[in-house]
């Protein structure tokens, strides 16, 4: 009982929260995640409905959300494989944190000198290197400027391709 009613609860907060931000068909479905069978008969949506809602909804956002982080020939493969991937895979991909090249870029003007940006891309070696010689007396540093937003593109890619791994190791095996 007290269970249905804080349940009950929730999805008025919820209705409520929905109905000041004029959100779409997203709370809706978070309402009937939340309230259960009763509530998915008020949205019309079916648990399998909700679930490809669901699916569709995390492939549309990850897209927009990430479409600067990628090289546009890298992007149009990953458009393509998204909808192949499983739920745990989607789910592995779109929890990884990727570099924002433009933030990069103004990471590499301020301190890159320091080899700051090349600690954040994963390069630890010539970051050392870059802060030692203080970006190569500038030169390092002026080059790695113009070729910052490709590298972060590239480390994007390859953090986009282990995430995918480490997902397909957790899959199980059906042997």
């Amino acid at each position: 009982m007290k269970t249905s009613f804080k349940l009950g609860v929730v999805a008025v907060l919820m209705a409520l929260s929905c109905a000041f931000a004029k959100a779409d068909e997203s709370c809706e479905l978070s309402l009937a995640r939340i309230a259960g069978p009763e509530m998915n008969t008020v949205t019309g949506l079916t648990a399998r409905q909700a679930l490809a809602y669901d699916r569709d909804y995390l492939i549309r956002s990850f897209m927009l959300n990430n479409a600067k982080m990628f090289a546009s020939f890298d992007f149009a493969q990953i458009n393509e494989l998204l909808p192949t991937l499983s739920d745990i895979e989607l789910q592995m991909i779109s929890s990884v944190d990727y570099r924002d090249p433009t933030m990069m870029l103004l990471v590499s003007i301020l301190v890159g000198g320091l080899g700051v940006d090349r600690f954040l891309l994963g390069d630890t070696g010539l970051g050392v290197l870059k802060l030692i010689t203080a970006g190569g007396l500038g030169i390092w540093w002026l080059i790695d400027i113009f070729s910052t937003e490709s590298r972060t593109k590239e480390y994007n890619m390859k953090m986009f391709n282990e995430a995918l791994q480490n997902a397909q190791l957790m899959l199980p095996r059906m042997d």
